[in-house]
């Protein structure tokens, strides 16, 4: 594969081709969930993922789970956002959330499931074109670093684009470039690897 299609790739979907004329409404009151109750989950889930015993079942729901969670919060923000007020989900969030999707027990079944789109909602640009914040992008860069991500994910998701913006972007921080432009090499060696590679 020639070096242009594998930049094309990369670039493929970029930061605001979410779907057009997507809205982002109001989250109700409590949208969210209890989250003392989620935390709970979530400690279950890392409990049970060090003793081996997450079934499929279990590994299904919380990443699902997890899926729309990122997507409400999402929408959340950007709300906040288009209205002048502060878009802290993310932040508030990020933290626990990127614990989650390290978890090597559930990042298989969260591929499959598309959080690749999340992932690239959360790092994409604010409605008024800032940035996330800086903790989000380092721990969300950090994420992908150890997953396990082929070519068909960041052809379907375009998370590929937002992450090469970032390692070209002279704005950036030297950390934050630095991590994405390891990203893009590493998904350009052993990605997108001729037929038959090793």
């Amino acid at each position: 594969m020639s070096l242009l299609r594998k930049r094309k790739i990369l670039q493929s979907r970029g930061p605001m081709d979410r779907d057009s004329g997507q809205d982002f409404p109001e989250a109700q009151s409590g949208e969210f969930g209890d989250t003392g109750g989620r935390q709970k989950k979530a400690k279950a889930a890392s409990r049970a993922e060090r003793k081996g015993d997450l079934d499929p079942g279990t590994v299904l729901e919380i990443s699902r789970s997890l899926k729309k969670r990122m997507q409400d919060i999402l929408k959340k923000d950007n709300a906040n956002n288009l209205e002048g007020r502060p878009a802290t989900g993310k932040i508030e969030n990020v933290e626990e959330i990127s614990n989650i999707l390290m978890s090597k027990a559930l990042q298989e079944s969260l591929l499959d499931e598309g959080i690749l789109d999340e992932i690239k909602g959360w790092l994409e640009p604010l409605p008024d074109k800032s940035m996330p914040n800086i903790k989000i992008r380092k721990r969300l860069l950090d994420v992908l670093k150890t997953m396990k991500i082929h070519k068909e994910h960041l052809v379907t998701s375009g998370v590929g684009k937002i992450v090469y913006f970032y390692s070209i972007n002279p704005k950036e921080s030297k950390e934050v470039r630095a991590s994405a432009k390891a990203l893009v090499q590493k998904w350009t060696n052993e990605v997108f690897k001729p037929e038959g590679g090793d």
